[in-house]
């Protein structure tokens, strides 16, 4: 997983996902709870520091009062819609970028408690020793997904300039979305597929939003 520095947080885009990032918990502030449309939100915020670079972030729907002092690697996961878990959220009243995590997100390095659940420590557990055969071809269909995407991108390179070496374009491309970790955001279903099922998604009347604070006001994330 691509480790994202502190000090890359100020210029990245608003809402951007960030696919992982590793800080000490400088300080942490009492929660704030309230309900909306969707039911009931938590939030608490907190402030990062790594490398003198210190940012601010907004836990929803975890306690990270244990956290206060310690080094912690948070990582953003896989899910329907791609990489969700950590997002850049872009405060107006302080004109600068913020972290929004969720629990989605995994932590480790210390205990949290998921407060839609009960509390546990927030490294994962042990994989156990049956072969996961299921989560293999997802993976797998992940990989070819992301090679899909590169091939179909060197071919309109190619259609550009004939001199250009396809196979060669295709893996240079591939190589360069692996690194940056982004063949967690491709579907576990063939990429064909996907497209086609993204209308019916779209057409629902209703949409649960990718994150709780989406339905606050900038008043109630104040610090």
């Amino acid at each position: 997983m691509r480790l994202v520095e502190l000090s890359d947080v100020s210029g990245l885009s608003d809402g951007e996902i960030v696919p992982a990032i590793k800080a000490t918990v400088k300080a942490v502030f009492p929660p704030r709870t309230g309900q909306g449309k969707h039911g009931e939100w938590r939030v608490q915020n907190a402030i990062l520091i790594s490398n003198g670079t210190e940012v601010r972030a907004s836990f929803w729907s975890i306690d990270v009062s244990d956290l206060k002092g310690k080094e912690v690697t948070i990582q953003s996961q896989a899910g329907k819609r791609g990489l969700e878990g950590i997002k850049v959220k872009y405060n107006e009243q302080k004109s600068e970028n913020e972290l929004s995590i969720t629990d989605k997100a995994r932590i480790d390095g210390g205990n949290v408690t998921n407060t839609t659940g009960s509390k546990a420590s927030a490294p994962a557990p042990q994989r156990s020793s049956t072969p996961d055969v299921d989560g293999t071809r997802k993976r797998a269909m992940q990989l070819a997904n992301l090679y899909l995407v590169a091939h179909r991108a060197a071919k309109w390179i190619k259609d550009e300039n004939a001199e250009v070496d396809l196979p060669a374009a295709t893996a240079t491309l591939f190589i360069a979305l692996n690194k940056a970790s982004l063949e967690n955001t491709m579907p576990m279903v063939p990429l064909d597929q996907y497209k086609a099922e993204t209308p019916k998604a779209e057409a629902k009347p209703q949409k649960e939003p990718l994150f709780p604070e989406e339905e606050l006001t900038e008043d109630d994330v104040k610090w």
